[in-house]
């Protein structure tokens, strides 16, 4: 009898899958989401990262903004909230309208990024901090314009 009860067990408990981390997050970036100036443009964008240990893989890619695009970043902050960067993909934009590129990052990467009033950040080098800040919605990527120096697109980047 308690053979097949811990049999029933085992079962069980691989059904329900694992409840780790989440090691897949996705940004879709519009002009609304941007904070603290009106951005007029009808560009969009999406942003997809995946941890595999201590990298992240990610692919962005955008259409339809006003100018080229100049800069690109992971920022510190919640819907809403503008903070710094954490992770510059600045070198990787190709300066047009609509376009799109991939890479990695990895504990090298991370800059020291919080938000004005300090209530969240990450210091530089903390992957898992900047991993901690990404798990709760608490981090967003956004794409800055010629015209649009401060961001065209934003998105936050939600755990999948």
């Amino acid at each position: 009898m308690i053979r097949i009860g811990m049999v029933a067990l085992a079962f069980g408990l691989a059904a329900c899958g694992s409840s780790g981390p989440a090691t897949h997050f996705t940004a879709t970036m519009k002009a609304s989401n941007e904070v603290g100036t009106t951005v007029n443009s009808s560009g969009t964008g999406t942003a997809d990262y995946t941890v595999d240990g201590g990298t992240v893989t990610f692919t962005v890619n955008f259409s339809g903004l006003t100018s080229n695009a100049n800069m690109a970043h992971i920022h510190v902050g919640p819907p809403g909230v503008n903070g710094t960067v954490a992770v510059s993909f600045t070198q990787l934009v190709p300066h047009a309208p609509d376009g799109g590129f991939s890479g990695s990052f990895t504990a090298a990467n991370v800059l020291t990024a919080s938000i004005p009033d300090g209530g969240m950040g990450v210091d530089a080098g903390d992957f898992n901090g900047l991993l901690q800040l990404m798990r709760a919605g608490n981090t967003y990527t956004n794409v800055h314009t010629t015209a649009y120096t401060g961001g065209e697109i934003r998105g936050q980047n939600q755990p999948q």
